[in-house]
């Protein structure tokens, strides 16, 4: 192998290390060397990265640039792809403390129902014997506490997934869309057509609507023609981008444009891991005191009457 290679095949390996610092793990230890050797022997880029055990979204995301400068369009997606993962790793790891609330919840539950419940209700029994108005009367704090209980593992659910659920549908889109635009962006700036780096950028969506949108734009800059819903870009944006493109600006614009995104993602992301703590600690504290109160309701229904 000649020097020149070696030292490409070298700097793309600190590439791909990159990429997994930032959040893209591409496997155990040795996948840069396992990348390099599998592009030396002539196999594909994108190939190569599966052999290397990219993730998928990585593997499918060079494929669709066909860019070949892989050493610029790695180094430029790392950040983007970093981000994005971070802001959901914020997330996931709030979920685990709600399904640990939620957890909690349904542990207290199993007592109430497996332990109080009966337990009063032989209290109830042997006050008939006295008393045959004697009754135990817990339904309504019964339906209140797995109201609750609902509510709190919905929260844990909507905070697990990547998708743009409620109450985090808004913010989740801003991420995505700063994603699909700054993959697009790095695409685009490593060589890749406008039309393939929509298409790279679309890879890394998780949301049908967005994906499908800039798959949209994709066919519309190949066909020459303004296309797609206006979810990415928006009715305003989407002109602007359409005609900067006509007229050879087009890459220039995106990039704007996905730096526009991301700024607008970064804000959006606050406001809504501000809402997802304020929301765990309201529900956490519902559901727990739905508890207490069903608790209550047992005791003085079995022990009071």
């Amino acid at each position: 192998m000649s020097a020149t290679r070696s030292q490409a095949l070298v700097k793309l390996g600190s590439r791909l290390a990159g990429l997994a610092a930032v959040g893209h793990p591409v496997g155990a230890a040795g996948a840069a060397d396992r990348l390099a050797t599998a592009l030396e022997q002539g196999v594909p880029a994108p190939q190569a990265l599966a052999q290397a055990s990219a993730s998928a979204q990585v593997v499918e995301f060079v494929e669709r640039a066909g860019a070949f400068d892989l050493e610029g369009l790695l180094d430029r997606v790392a950040p983007v792809l970093g981000r994005a993962d971070a802001r959901a790793r914020e997330l996931r790891g709030l979920a685990g403390y709600v399904w640990l609330l939620v957890g909690c919840v349904l542990g207290i539950g199993a007592i109430l129902w497996g332990g109080v419940v009966p337990a009063m209700e032989a209290v109830v029994r042997a006050g008939k014997e006295l008393a045959s108005d004697v009754s135990l009367s817990y339904g309504p704090f019964a339906a209140l506490y797995v109201f609750a209980t609902l509510l709190l593992a919905g929260l844990a659910l909507a905070l697990s997934t990547r998708r743009a659920v409620f109450p985090f549908a808004s913010g989740r889109r801003a991420v995505q869309r700063a994603a699909i635009l700054g993959g697009a962006a790095a695409a685009a700036r490593s060589g890749a057509r406008l039309e393939s780096a929509f298409l790279a950028g679309a890879a890394l969506a998780s949301d049908p609507a967005l994906r499908r949108d800039a798959e949209a734009i994709a066919t519309g800059l190949a066909c020459g023609k303004s296309a797609g819903q206006g979810l990415l870009l928006g009715p305003l944006g989407a002109g602007f981008f359409f005609a900067a493109a006509e007229h050879g600006a087009g890459v220039e614009t995106l990039e704007a444009l996905a730096d526009f995104e991301e700024n607008a993602a970064a804000s959006a992301w606050t406001t809504e891991v501000v809402k997802a703590q304020l929301l765990a600690v309201a529900l956490g504290g519902f559901a727990l005191g739905s508890a207490g109160v069903f608790h209550y309701a047992l005791y003085s229904g079995g022990l009071i009457r």
